[in-house]
């Protein structure tokens, strides 16, 4: 689970929240994500790999796919987060609920 501190990314701005929590698979490399890093280490895991990004001052898990599709260490990214599966959380207590796909 990525934990990462409003201060570092804010990504809801209309919220008052202290912390955004959102699991790698839902952290998506793409080049038309708004959000930039670099790759400081690559896990393999089998039939998928964690790449850990650099976003400034913080670590993002990202699960990615195939092996034959990865990046490499020091690659630049760009970063798409699917909000409608991130919770956000203030004092210890959520403060948007879960969306439930349909």
């Amino acid at each position: 689970m990525n934990l990462i501190p409003k201060e570092t990314l804010n990504l809801n701005e209309d919220l008052d929240y202290e912390i955004s929590a959102i699991r790698p698979e839902d952290v998506k490399i793409d080049d038309t994500g708004s959000i930039e890093g670099k790759i400081t280490s690559i896990q393999f895991l089998g039939s998928e790999i964690m790449y850990y990004v650099d976003i400034g001052n913080f670590s993002v898990k990202v699960k990615g796919g195939k092996y034959e599709d990865a990046y490499k260490e020091g690659d630049s990214v760009k970063l798409v987060f699917d909000l409608n599966n991130m919770n956000f959380y203030k004092s210890g207590k959520r403060v948007l609920p879960v969306s439930v796909p349909e």
